[in-house]
C-alpha cells in the first residue's frame, strides 16, 4: 500500500539477509503529517537553557564534519548553501560553514573572507580558515534573514557573474610552519636564496559551488540525523525460537515524547542466523548512499 521497499543481499558471510529501505522510510516520515511538523532538521542553539531534545546537543551543532552538517537553507525563495560566498544586504560578503537556530529563528555560523587579486590572472581570491569549529572566534552568528544573494546571483560591478570572476575557486589561508618543524629546518632557511619566501602557499580548498547544491537542482535538501539500535530480541532459547538480532531506528529530530512512541520506531533488518555486524553491513551502506546521492 505504501510501497515499501524490500532489500535483499547477501551478507559478507554469505547469508541471506533482507532489509527495509531505511531511505524510503524518511522520504515517508517527511511526508507523514503527525511527524513533519515536530521534526527540526537544524541544530539549535539552547542558550543556557535546559536541554530537552537531541538537536540541542552538543554533537549535532558542534561535532557533525563538514559534509554531514544540514547544507542548506531557504529563505525568500533563495537557497543558500555552506561553504559558498553570500551576500548580505548590507553588501558584506561571508561565508556560512553552520547553519543552526535559536529561538525559533535560523542563524548561520559565518567567517569573513580576505579577499585578494591574483597578480597573474587578475580573479578574485576567496581565502578562509579551512573548517572551523563552531566556537572560533573567526565565526560571527548572522541571521539568515539578513542574507541578500545567494552565490549563483552573486554579480560585479560591471555585470559580470561573481562566480566567474573568482574561478569559482576557494583558497585556505597561508600554510604556516610549526615551531618544531621551523627549528629543525633552520640551517637549510639559512642557506636560501633571498627570493624564497615561506608560508604564502595557498591550499585550493576546491569549488565554491556546494555540490549539493547541484544534485538538488532545486529541491530542498532535509537534514535527518537518525538514532540506529540494535536489539537481541530473545525467544525461548530452550526450544527452537533461538534470540535474533533486529536493527530499529528513531528521528533524533523528534522530541523525546515522541520518539519514544512505538508509532515513531521504525524497524528495518531481523535475524535469527546473521549477526549484528552482518546486518550493519547493508545498513551502513545505505546510509553513505543517502549521504552522497539524493532520492
Amino acid at each position: 500500500m505504501i510501497g515499501m521497499d524490500v532489500i535483499g543481499r547477501r551478507s559478507v558471510l554469505n547469508r541471506p539477509v533482507h532489509y527495509l529501505s531505511l531511505q524510503k522510510t524518511l522520504a515517508l516520515e517527511i511526508a507523514n503529517p503527525f511527524v513533519k511538523p515536530h521534526l527540526k532538521y537544524y541544530p539549535e542553539i539552547s542558550a543556557g537553557q535546559p536541554v530537552s531534545r537531541l538537536s540541542q546537543s552538543r554533537k549535532w551543532l558542534k561535532e557533525l564534519g563538514p559534509n554531514t552538517r544540514a547544507p542548506m537553507v531557504r529563505d525568500g525563495g533563495r537557497d543558500f548553501y555552506l561553504h559558498e560566498l553570500v551576500q548580505l544586504k548590507s553588501s558584506l560578503i561571508v561565508v556560512p560553514d553552520f547553519f543552526c537556530e535559536l529561538d525559533g529563528e535560523m542563524y548561520a555560523l559565518c567567517q569573513t573572507p580576505d579577499i585578494q587579486i591574483c597578480n597573474e590572472t587578475g580573479q578574485l581570491m576567496f581565502m578562509i580558515t579551512k573548517n572551523p569549529p563552531s566556537d572560533s572566534p573567526k565565526l560571527a552568528r548572522i541571521a539568515v534573514a539578513e542574507f541578500g544573494v545567494d552565490y549563483p546571483s552573486m554579480t560585479v560591478d560591471g555585470g559580470g557573474l561573481m562566480s566567474d570572476l573568482c574561478g569559482n575557486r576557494m583558497y585556505g589561508e597561508p600554510m604556516q610552519l610549526q615551531t618544531s618543524l621551523v627549528m629543525f629546518l633552520l640551517p637549510f632557511i639559512l642557506t636560501m636564496p633571498a627570493d624564497v619566501e615561506l608560508g604564502t602557499e595557498r591550499e585550493v580548498i576546491g569549488p565554491i559551488f556546494n555540490r549539493w547544491r547541484l544534485k538538488a537542482a532545486g529541491r530542498a535538501i532535509r537534514h535527518m540525523p537518525i538514532c540506529l539500535y540494535a536489539d537481541d530480541t530473545s525467544g525461548n532459547s530452550s526450544k527452537k525460537w533461538n534470540k535474533h538480532i533486529s536493527y530499529y531506528f528513531t528521528l533524533a529530530g523528534l522530541p523525546p515524547k515522541l520518539t519514544n512512541q512505538h508509532f515513531n520506531c521504525h524497524f528495518l533488518s531481523t535475524s535469527n542466523s546473521a549477526g549484528a555486524m552482518e546486518l550493519a553491513e547493508g545498513i551502513v551502506d545505505e546510509l553513505m548512499c543517502a549521504q552522497s546521492s539524493p532520492r
